[in-house]
C-alpha cells in the first residue's frame, strides 16, 4: 500500500529544522556583521586553542567552523530517514529510533545542534558561543 501523505507532510521533522536553521544562519550573519564584540577581536592573529589562526571576519576560525556542515547534513537525514521509517515503526521492534518517534526526532535534533553550536563558538570566539556550544554537546550527550 502506497503511503498517500503529502511530501511536506510526510518529512515535516526535515522541513521545520531547515527552516529554523536558515533562521539561526540568517540571525547569526545579521548579527556579526559588525564583528563579534572586543572579546571576539583581540584574538584576531593569533593560533587559537584549536588549531586555527584568528581570522578578522564574519568567522574567526572558517575550517573549524564550516566542518561542522557534516553534522547539520547528518541530522537532516536522520530526520528525513524518520519519515522513511513510518511504515517500519508499526512493525514489532525493540528499537526506539524507528519511526517517528520521540527520541528518533531528538537524537537527529541534536545531531544538528552540535553544528551551530559548535559553529557559534569558533565563529565568534565568545564566551556566549563557547556556552553554546557546551549545550549541544550535552545535549547529543
Amino acid at each position: 500500500m502506497q503511503n498517500s501523505r503529502p511530501f511536506y507532510s510526510k518529512y515535516g521533522e526535515f522541513f521545520i529544522a531547515l527552516m529554523i536553521l536558515i533562521c539561526i544562519f540568517s540571525i547569526a550573519t545579521y548579527l556579526g556583521k559588525d564583528g563579534w564584540g572586543e572579546q571576539s577581536t583581540k584574538g584576531i592573529g593569533k593560533p587559537s586553542r584549536w588549531c586555527e589562526m584568528t581570522q578578522p571576519g564574519l568567522v574567526r576560525e572558517p575550517i573549524n567552523t564550516f566542518s561542522n556542515l557534516g553534522f547539520i547534513v547528518i541530522g537532516l537525514l536522520i530526520l528525513i530517514q524518520i519519515g522513511r521509517d513510518e511504515n517500519r515503526a508499526t512493525q514489532s521492534t525493540n528499537n526506539p529510533i524507528i519511526g517517528r518517534d520521540l527520541y528518533a526526532q531528538f537524537y537527529g535534533i541534536a545531531v544538528i545542534f552540535l553544528g551551530p553550536g559548535s559553529m557559534a563558538m569558533h565563529a565568534t570566539h565568545t564566551n556566549w558561543g563557547g556556552w553554546i556550544d557546551r549545550v549541544s554537546m550535552v545535549c547529543y550527550i
